[in-house]
């Protein structure tokens, strides 16, 4: 008999954009909104296949309101969910996904940061939820769908063994899922300020992220690399839907050096004329590989520089070699790869001035785009276990990992000039005449063009008139 499997994103509860992802959940700070990476991982299991029909509903893209995405689950009929949640937005995902249980019935399965990290603590607290994907990796989904008995690796389940735990414990360094189902996505709903096409997808070609900082939940994850072939033959299927650029949401783009030069190898080989951009750290880019990457196909680099204060940033485990990333940058324009520097902005120890430093440094290294950040208790992180150890938070409340917004009021700068100084950061880099005009002189098509002024008036209202 037949299954039917829908994977939901719920609605925006506030209007606000929810990158909903197990690993890296977020609130849009410019108007953006990627692909949830974490469907597309799963899909592959259940299509295709005599067992499942499958449905994606991203509320989010589709701009759908509660009534409307419950409206969207009558009309599937659904014999089970699974439902993407977020620590931004936890308690109105789940009392949401509590009344859909309610009036749908059926296994209802969710998964996102918070469980990731609380894991059997949250199915205690919300005895409606059938169990958890810890992580969209392996079939254990499937295969408990299909009746089989478990315990499944990255599955826990109400009816499990109290001392499981959900968790893959094996030594395994690479991974890899069947063949992602993107034409189920509305892929013309998604944007990026940077993108150079009408629509675009993601995709990873690394799981989890080797280093270690310790206010990143990024070492709770491990490290796993996937096959290049595999990527390259997701990347064709992509090509056959007419899509035409990617993001990779890798943690770190060529951690591992020898995976990913053999992926750029074979798709340079495979000439798809697929544009992409992805997320990396300075410390394992060089001149070579960024050659390589604009090669493959890379237009835009993700480049975490945090701090001005590198003596700041040792104490979480974060070494930065000043002179390196500056290089780094300076290849990628020397190259035609555009940048944008990720920040954070109020780490514990670092004041006013040292934030002024930080925005002074990033005006000089000159990115093409920054995403200023606000310190947050990322959940999964050893920086939020230290400031739950010593109360600073609640570790029942998870809405205030936001790095849009501050709400903690035991931290070296108060929230209220934390905020200050995150929109005199924007504000000092995105309106400055010269970059305007940068910015439009660069732009590589009209779409382009369109999107960078779409999100250069998102920014406006939000840093410079405080609209919501």
């Amino acid at each position: 008999m037949r299954q039917r499997l829908l994977l939901l994103n719920p609605p925006s509860f506030d209007g606000r954009l929810y990158n909903r992802h197990v690993m890296d959940p977020h609130v849009s700070k410019g108007d953006y909104l990627y692909p949830p990476y974490d469907f597309l991982m799963l899909s592959g299991y259940f299509s295709p296949s005599d067992h499942f029909d499958l449905a994606i509903v991203d509320s989010i893209a589709l701009d759908l309101s509660p009534d409307q995405c419950r409206q969207r689950i009558r009309d599937f009929k659904p014999d089970a969910i699974v439902a993407l949640t977020c620590p931004q937005s936890h308690h109105a995902d789940l009392e949401f996904l509590r009344t859909v249980k309610e009036e749908i019935g059926g296994i209802m399965l969710t998964m996102g940061a918070v469980q990731h990290a609380r894991k059997r603590a949250i199915l205690e607290h919300y005895p409606w939820m059938d169990g958890i994907v810890r992580e969209p990796i392996g079939d254990g989904l499937q295969r408990f769908l299909r009746g089989e008995p478990g315990p499944f690796p990255n599955l826990l389940l109400r009816s499990d063994p109290e001392t499981w735990d959900g968790e893959d414990h094996g030594p395994i360094r690479d991974f890899d899922y069947p063949l992602p189902r993107h034409d189920l996505l509305p892929l013309a709903r998604y944007r990026y300020p940077g993108m150079l096409t009408r629509q675009f997808t993601t995709m990873l070609t690394t799981y989890g992220c080797p280093f270690k900082c310790t206010y990143c939940e990024a070492p709770d994850f491990g490290f796993k690399y996937r096959p290049p072939e595999s990527v390259v033959q997701e990347l064709r299927f992509i090509h056959s839907l007419g899509v035409r650029e990617v993001c990779f949401k890798d943690w770190t783009f060529a951690a591992n050096r020898k995976q990913s030069e053999s992926l750029l190898e074979a798709m340079i080989a495979a000439n798809l004329n697929i544009r992409w951009f992805t997320f990396s750290r300075s410390e394992v880019l060089d001149r070579r590989l960024i050659r390589k990457m604009k090669q493959a196909g890379c237009h835009t680099l993700q480049i975490g520089v945090e701090s001005a204060q590198t003596d700041l940033l040792v104490n979480f485990k974060r070494r930065v070699n000043r002179e390196h990333l500056t290089e780094v940058f300076r290849t990628c324009r020397e190259e035609g790869v555009s940048t944008l520097a990720t920040l954070v902005l109020g780490l514990p120890g670092d004041d006013e001035a040292g934030i002024l430093n930080t925005i002074d440094y990033v005006l000089k290294l000159d990115p093409d785009y920054a995403s200023f950040n606000i310190i947050t208790p990322l959940i999964g992180s050893k920086l939020r276990e230290e400031w739950e150890q010593i109360g600073i938070i609640d570790p029942e409340v998870y809405e205030i990992q936001d790095s849009t917004r501050a709400a903690l009021h035991n931290v070296d700068i108060s929230p209220e000039r934390l905020v200050y100084l995150r929109d005199l950061a924007v504000r000092r880099f995105y309106f400055r005449p010269s970059y305007l005009l940068h910015r439009f002189t660069r732009a590589r098509s009209l779409h382009h063009l369109r999107n960078q002024a779409a999100v250069g008036w998102s920014l406006f209202c939000k840093h410079v008139l405080h609209l919501s």
